[in-house]
Parts: C-alpha cells; structure tokens; sequence
C-alpha cells in the first residue's frame, strides 16, 4: 500500500465505518460551553510531573485523578489542545483522544474508544491503513461489532502503533471510569500486558504516550497505581516548588519550542 492517502476510496470507506462519534466535535461542544474562566490551566504551568510524561520515554504513562465530585473533562480540552500546538503538527506524530462519559454507546465505550482512537491515527499517518485493511476487507463492519471487536481493535492498535511511520502517539482517555465493568477489565488486562511487555519487537509501543484522567475508582487503582500520576486534590503536587522544578522551568524558558532533555 506504499503511496497510501485519506483519499483512496477504499481508505475512505473503513474511516466511515470506523468513526461513530467524532471526538473533535465532542470538544468543541464541551469547550463552546465554558467560558475560558473555567478552565483548570495551572496544570499546564510548568507542571513536572506532566512534563516529565510528555518529553521522557521512561515516562509512558500518566494518570491524572481526582474525588467523584472532580470533572476532569475541561483538564482534557486544554491537555489535548496543548498537546495539538506544541507536538501535534508532523504528520508521524498522532495526537488521538476520547472522552468515555459523553458518548452514547451502541456497542461498549471501550469498543467505540478504540475505533475512534484509529480513526484519528489513521488520519494523521494514511500509510497504516495497511494494518486493519487486511482485515477490514474480508469481515467489513463486523470487525467492529463482533463478540471479539475489542481483542481485534486492541490487536489492530497495537500493530499501528508499533510501525515505525508512527514516531509517537500521545492518546488522552477521560472518564474511562465509565465504562462497563466487563469491557473495563478486559482492556486493562490487554493494555497493562502490553505496556509491560519486554519483548524486543514491542519495544517502539513504549515510545507512545498514554494519559488517563478518571475520577478515583477502587476498580481502575491496582491497573494505575505504579505509573506516575497527579492527584486533582493536591494542586501542588508537581508544581514548581522543589530545586528540581525550578531548574526545569528554567530549562524550559531557555529552550522553549523544543524538547526537554532529563
């Protein structure tokens, strides 16, 4: 499929299939309804812990959580917007997101997750297609509504995004929380397996950023717990309050626009 473009009929036709919900048109109703007084940006102030996860590779993950009565949705908007201008704009670099709790599913939210995680990396890097159209070719859109849709996804995702082509992918989740307990479970298991995988192959999975932004729920902890985070009831956590945080700040100022060196 060398030469591959969005607009190959056939290319066309899976990114229809694949898309339910257009996580873009989600944000901009969410942000068209705040007022830009309402939004939480001290965590984008030199924040160390969030710059720690964005810029090192030994950071892939980072879980951003607080009490049931802390919406994460607007902390989303400004992380995916911050991470569209300030890495977003080569084409081997995919920023994807999704926002569990504000889609209405037909399937499960995990399930449609995944599709529109796809959708947006495809549309970033068009030579992957080549990863779910063997597959999308012969089973059409009963791959995405099978009692095996969330393995097939899963396993689609993960050849995308262990391709070369795609040099990083930062992908935010909000709310997964809210998703359904069988489907949860599931693609914890499979992304906790492959995150942790040391197998030599899939070492370029761990070059990807993954964020998660949840409310504080017993079941998402033993899945969660080991990465980095930052707590939504301790705003200084992570701030620049330390002799590290302030040299790292100063580093930033004096190298901004390029990436920070840990």
């Amino acid at each position: 499929m060398d030469g591959v473009t969005l607009n190959d009929t056939a290319n066309q036709d899976c990114l229809q299939a694949l898309l339910l919900t257009n996580p873009q048109d989600v944000k901009q109703e969410i942000e068209q309804s705040h007022s830009q007084n309402d939004r939480p940006s001290w965590l984008l102030d030199d924040n160390l812990t969030f710059l720690k996860w964005q810029h090192r590779v030994a950071h892939p993950v980072l879980w951003i959580h607080g009490m049931p009565s802390v919406s994460t949705t607007l902390i989303t908007t400004d992380i995916v917007n911050f991470l569209l201008s300030d890495d977003g704009q080569s084409p081997h670099t995919a920023v994807a997101y999704f926002f569990c709790g504000l889609v209405n599913s037909r399937q499960s939210p995990i399930v449609d997750m995944l599709r529109a995680i796809l959708y947006q990396v495809l549309r970033r890097q068009p030579t992957l297609f080549k990863h779910i159209r063997k597959t999308y070719d012969v089973h059409l859109e009963k791959l995405f509504t099978s009692v095996d849709a969330l393995q097939n996804l899963w396993s689609i995702l993960c050849n995308m995004l262990n391709d070369k082509a795609l040099n990083k992918a930062y992908i935010v989740i909000d709310g997964l929380e809210e998703c359904d307990t069988d489907s949860l479970n599931l693609f914890l298991a499979l992304w906790r397996h492959t995150i942790g995988s040391s197998r030599p192959m899939m070492d370029h999975l761990l070059t990807h950023k993954w964020l998660f932004l949840t409310r504080d729920e017993h079941t998402l902890v033993p899945y969660l717990k080991k990465f980095p985070n930052i707590d939504l009831g301790e705003r200084h956590l992570g701030l620049a309050s330390t002799h590290e945080d302030h040299v790292l700040s100063k580093t930033n100022e004096a190298h901004s626009g390029k990436c920070l060196q840990f």
